[in-house]
């Protein structure tokens, strides 16, 4: 039996341990970080969630990118081409103000510059890697105009499909609501009348209206 005194200190630290688990499980979050203007207190908070399975900083700068992202979109009705700009320019200024965590800019070069919605589908990696599942959500959300067409999109990437649809689900999600979601996928769901009751314990706590 394995057993530690804090869970933050679980996470794997090695820049071979920066799989999507924290990514993929990371955005409830989006809510308790979004009356919190300071980044240096988002960073944080991110840090010590996504430690519990991943603390290397490749894995935490990725949810700190896909939750800023996330914020933008929720609640926004500007093209998310312009929320990924902003994301951009957010991360970017985090990352120079952090020399620490400049080594792993070039990891994000490809997010970074902009225009990752330009790649062909060949260029777009699905694997479990952190980096390439971001990268491949992102594009996924930027080459479609809905919902349904957004996770459609991130399945047949093929790969991880299942984590990777995830990820590009939750964003799809918070920018298009839940209307948009096929209702088909929804009845479907097993197991839907206790996660119903979790949704409706999270939209308590943080005062959410349900959709």
């Amino acid at each position: 039996l394995r057993t530690i005194e804090d869970p933050r200190l679980a996470g794997g630290k090695h820049e071979t341990e920066n799989g999507n688990g924290s990514l993929m499980r990371i955005l409830p979050l989006v809510f308790e970080l979004y009356d919190i203007k300071d980044e240096e207190e988002q960073y944080k908070k991110i840090k010590d969630i996504s430690s519990l399975t991943h603390s290397h900083d490749r894995s935490i700068l990725s949810c700190f990118y896909y939750l800023t992202f996330a914020r933008f979109l929720r609640g926004h009705y500007y093209p998310p081409i312009e929320m990924y700009k902003l994301t951009n320019n957010v991360v970017k200024k985090y990352v120079e103000n952090h020399p620490n965590l400049e080594k792993e800019n070039k990891h994000f070069e490809r997010l970074l510059n902009d225009s990752i919605q330009d790649l062909d589908e060949s260029q777009i990696k699905s694997t479990g890697y952190v980096i390439d599942s971001l990268e491949a959500a992102v594009w996924c959300l930027l080459t479609t105009k809905n919902y349904k067409d957004a996770v459609l999109k991130a399945v047949n990437l093929g790969e991880d499909t299942d984590t990777i649809a995830a990820i590009t689900g939750g964003l799809a999600g918070l920018y298009y609501g839940k209307n948009q979601i096929p209702k088909e996928w929804i009845n479907s769901i097993a197991k839907l009348k206790e996660i119903n009751e979790l949704i409706d314990k999270l939209s308590d706590k943080y005062g959410e209206a349900r959709c």
